[in-house]
């Protein structure tokens, strides 16, 4: 019949029952990309500027995610950075409603561990295909969205790649970034992870992204 069923107590996943799913799922998401585009994480941004002995800084609790949330699986038409999806979450980021822009020089991210993770796949499932994804704060306002160069409707460019509007940060990944960005995160795919808290840095891009280790 019509009725879906499945045993609660099961143990185990769909990729253990057959492994095969999982690569028929990347291959999917590497030539069609993802719906995906945004998901509440534990996260934050800041811009050191050696000019001044503050950094503005936009923090939520980095250390560990105890509810990893998926809020929002559609794709935006055209990729437009300006649409909400159908998501109440993201309304508070339209244009309309956020102080005004500011220039950030130098950009630094924070992610924890199962956070992190994701980064891949944003790149791979959504970067690649011309689209954007959210990560926003479970705990205070910090918001970054990493932006495709096709992207309608942001507010960064090849000039200013990263660009904030009160806690919401956008962040350019330029196509010829996207390789080294992917090659300089394949430690998150390997089956042994590195040491963490673990600091990549990008000094030609003023990028600085650290991964730390989710709190038991």
């Amino acid at each position: 019949g019509s009725w879906l069923i499945t045993n609660m107590r099961r143990g185990e996943s769909m990729f253990d029952v057959d492994p095969s799913v999982h690569d028929e799922i990347a291959d999917g998401i590497k030539t069609e990309g993802s719906n995906l585009c945004g998901i509440s994480a534990h996260c934050s941004w800041e811009e050191s500027n050696n000019r001044c002995d503050k950094a503005l800084v936009y923090k939520s609790v980095e250390h560990s995610m105890n509810n990893l949330r998926i809020i929002n699986n559609s794709r935006a038409p055209n990729g437009d950075l300006k649409e909400t999806d159908g998501n109440s979450n993201y309304r508070s980021c339209e244009l309309s409603e956020l102080t005004q822009e500011q220039f950030i020089e130098n950009v630094h991210l924070t992610f924890n561990l199962e956070a992190g993770l994701l980064l891949p796949f944003v790149l791979k499932g959504r970067i690649r295909h011309g689209r954007h994804f959210t990560f926003k704060a479970l705990t205070g306002n910090a918001t970054i969205t990493f932006v495709a160069p096709s992207v309608s409707g942001s507010l960064v460019s090849d000039e200013k790649p990263f660009v904030a509007q009160g806690s919401w940060l956008q962040v350019l990944v330029p196509n010829s970034f996207l390789d080294t960005m992917e090659s300089s995160l394949k430690f998150l795919n390997e089956p042994v992870m590195e040491p963490l808290p673990k600091t990549i840095h990008w000094p030609d891009r003023n990028l600085t992204i650290t991964i730390n280790p989710d709190k038991l």
